[in-house]
């Protein structure tokens, strides 16, 4: 278990580093299953610490947040945001133990953090779905098994979901007991009102043996660089390239599984919410759970399918 000093009040006045191991310490035990203790104080040490863990909780302001979110807004956007989501419950703990009077993480990112702009994809070169089996195999015989990039590239092609993504999966994020990844936080305490990807067996697998090598770093692909803890984009991409050339790209094979699970049969409403959130957002629990439990189906037959064993004419299973 994760062990925190309580950290010294300088002049009888609240530092932000005691009130984040208040915070902390009491909801810790809230976080179920693989939500990693650890790497959520990390998280905080880490990117909040060097900027506001001396200063007085009372005098921090807005300005003070956006300095431990700037650095990570468009280069770490997922981690930015879960930072800013665990910023602004630190803040209103506060808030309730007097400690301050208002909760500077609660702003408009319109006006204080760069707008994350949307560039027009151009790396969405396809192949057909009916060669994608054919590819798989193919990448399997001659990617190196031991690269980073390749088990991450692997992930993707079962998974189905964006580089960026799959770069920053983050193990806090995985629950692999249970098989699933948790893609949107919208609550702490009642888990089954977030987001979640099901992790077919094949996934999973790569999933546990990377368990043993990158488990005590926040990231899945954890590789130190000049710019971040994980590995690239390009890199997935490159992985994909230098077997398949040009002629296929993580976006396009994205585009490549949507073709099939539409040509087998999958309903177009299953795939506007498993990759978009705010589709999500828009349905109740019931229609969630389901939701979750169509996807599990979809990407088992996803991977039977590269496998070579459901066969190309097989319809949607649902």
């Amino acid at each position: 278990e994760i062990k925190i000093e309580e950290p010294v009040v300088a002049e009888d006045r609240i530092l932000f580093s005691r009130v984040a191991t208040e915070w902390f310490n009491k909801n810790k035990s809230s976080w179920s299953r693989d939500k990693t203790v650890s790497q959520m104080w990390r998280m905080i040490e880490v990117y909040c610490f060097p900027y506001i863990g001396n200063m007085p909780v009372e005098d921090i302001s807005t300005s003070d947040v956006i300095k431990c979110l700037a650095p990570i807004w468009l280069k770490k956007p997922e981690t930015a945001d879960r930072l800013m989501s665990k910023l602004k419950r630190i803040f209103e703990y506060a808030q309730s133990r007097k400690y301050c009077v208002f909760n500077p993480a609660v702003f408009s990112v319109d006006f204080e953090l760069p707008r994350r702009a949307k560039t027009p994809r151009k790396d969405t070169a396809r192949i057909d779905y009916v060669r994608a089996a054919h590819f798989w195999n193919e990448f399997n015989t001659k990617a190196d098994p031991r690269s980073l990039s390749v088990q991450a590239a692997k992930v993707l092609m079962l998974l189905c979901k964006t580089p960026m993504q799959v770069a920053q999966m983050n193990w806090m994020d995985l629950d692999l007991t249970n098989a699933r990844w948790m893609i949107g936080s919208f609550s702490e305490t009642e888990l089954d009102l977030n987001m979640y990807t099901p992790i077919p067996p094949l996934a999973l697998d790569i999933l546990k043996k990377l368990k043993m090598e990158t488990g005590n770093e926040p990231f899945v692909f954890y590789k130190q660089n000049k710019r971040s803890d994980t590995i690239t984009e390009a890199s997935i991409r490159h992985a994909i390239q230098n077997i398949w050339g040009k002629g296929l790209t993580p976006f396009g094979w994205l585009g490549t599984f949507k073709t099939w699970s539409h040509s087998t049969g999958y309903p177009q409403s299953l795939l506007e919410v498993y990759f978009h959130q705010s589709a999500f957002l828009n349905l109740s629990i019931t229609e969630r759970q389901e939701v979750y439990l169509q996807s599990r189906v979809m990407l088992t037959h996803w991977q039977d399918y590269l496998i070579g064993e459901a066969k190309v004419t097989e319809r949607a299973r649902l």
